[in-house]
Order: C-alpha cells, then sequence, then structure tokens
C-alpha cells in the first residue's frame, strides 16, 4: 500500500491519479511537506513524470512470462494463464489449467518478483494469481479457502491469511 505524505488539499486528487499502484510498498512525499525517513520525493506539476516512472519501474518493466520444463520440453507461458505456484521440498512448479511446468527458480525468488502486481503468498508453499481466484470461504482458525478457475482449491493459512485479506480489501473481516 503506498503511503503518502502531502497537502492535505492534494490527498484526493493523488489517491485518484496513484490507484493503480496501491498495491506498491512505497512512500510518496509531497516537496514542502516534511518528512524525516526515506521516500520518493514529488511536486504536483510532477504528476504524470511520477505515474510514467511508477508504472515503469514497478509494474510494465517486470517479468509476463515463465519459463518451466514439461516431460522434456521447455515451455514459455503467460503469467497471467498460471493459477499457482508451488514450492514443493527442493522444487517448484507453476500450475495452468492444463500444464505443470517446473521451474528453475525457488518460491521466495518468485514471491520477489511478481508481488505486488499479480501473485501473493498464501502459505509457505503457494503463491496464487490474485486475477485467477473466483471464490474465498472462510475455512477453519481463521484459515481461508480459495476456488481458482477451473475449480483449484487452495487454501490460505493462517499466518497469511491477514496479509491475503488486506491485498484484496477485506482486512478486518473473518
Amino acid at each position: 500500500m503506498i503511503k503518502l505524505i502531502c497537502l492535505p488539499e492534494h490527498e484526493a486528487q493523488l489517491r485518484e491519479k496513484l490507484k493503480p499502484f496501491d498495491a506498491l510498498d512505497l512512500t510518496l512525499v509531497e516537496k514542502g511537506v516534511d518528512y524525516d525517513s526515506i521516500g520518493i520525493l514529488f511536486q504536483m506539476e510532477d504528476l504524470a513524470e511520477l505515474t510514467a516512472f511508477l508504472n515503469h519501474h514497478f509494474l510494465q518493466e517486470k517479468r509476463q512470462t515463465l519459463t518451466g520444463q514439461h516431460e522434456g520440453r521447455t515451455y514459455v507461458v503467460a503469467l497471467a494463464d498460471v493459477l499457482y505456484i508451488e514450492g514443493l521440498q527442493r522444487e517448484t512448479f507453476a500450475y495452468t489449467a492444463s500444464l505443470c511446468l517446473q521451474l528453475n527458480r525457488k518460491l521466495y525468488q518468485l514471491q520477489e518478483e511478481l508481488y505486488p502486481r499479480q501473485f501473493i503468498r498464501i502459505s509457505k508453499s503457494y503463491l496464487v494469481n490474485l486475477a485467477k481466484v473466483e471464490q474465498i470461504a472462510p475455512s477453519f482458525n481463521g484459515r481461508l479457502t480459495l476456488v481458482l478457475s477451473g475449480g483449484v482449491q487452495l487454501e490460505v493459512s493462517r499466518s497469511y491469511a491477514p496479509h491475503f485479506r488486506k491485498a484484496i480489501g477485506m482486512e478486518g473481516k473473518r
């Protein structure tokens, strides 16, 4: 979530313009407002340049495909087609509606690269594509059950449930 340090009269306009970047974990500081920590300094006149910078460096320049192996062949799949990614012992797999690809990267590396755009960690072993979540149901002990496209069900662990709820705008709901 973007932390916005700005003049009160600019806040509504800025929140509206920065909505596409809300999932980013950044602090934006308007020039002329006191702030004594780390943040991206900007001026209102440069709002278009700021949004272009955020888009270029945090959204569009990120990886758009995954490459993995299935039955001795190498496949390149669009991230949009991936339902979820699983870390199983020392291996990592990406699942689409029709393929299970073995990836040559660790789950934590993929998490760093793919969050906050469309994938979020839901347990020690899974990253899920938020665009593929069709239903969310409460489960035992504060957990959540997700139903993905194609009927695949995954459980959000209790320790990851608060972060998941916040990421999808359900914070405070059980």
